[in-house]
């Protein structure tokens, strides 16, 4: 193959093939609508006070029927130690969610299995390691 050199200002003839680029698809007008769960798949989504609560309870550190009751039990011990309310109240809540669950609790891999009541009483538990 050869290949020729332009010299000079002089216009040339070579016009280079550049390929268009497609068009974008065309935007959905309305957005995608997020699928909603059927039934017997549907997450339990239990709130940070019912979390609180269960975990209160189960540590022995409240005995109370109302999850709002707790909360406030809770806030007062919490200012008598002066820890911040919100970190104390968001830690139990994050243990509910992760490890205390209301049915089928992960109590051994919980941090507080040393001095929960819950853990010491073997009646309540329900799945593969019960107690008897």
């Amino acid at each position: 193959k050869s290949v020729y050199i332009f010299k000079g200002e002089g216009s040339s003839d070579y016009v280079p093939k550049i390929p268009k680029m497609p068009a974008p698809p065309p935007r959905p007008e309305k957005p995608p609508v997020s699928p909603s769960y059927p039934p017997e798949t549907k997450k339990d989504f239990t709130s940070k006070a019912e979390n609180v609560h269960r975990v209160a309870n189960r540590l022995g550190w409240a005995s109370t029927d109302d999850p709002d009751d707790t909360i406030k039990a809770l806030t007062k011990e919490a200012e008598k130690m002066k820890e911040n309310v919100y970190k104390y109240l968001e830690s139990l809540a994050k243990l509910g969610k992760d490890f205390c669950h209301k049915e089928n609790p992960s109590c051994i891999k919980c941090p507080m299995k040393e001095g929960c009541k819950y853990r010491a009483t073997p009646s309540q538990k329900k799945g593969l390691f019960t107690r008897k």
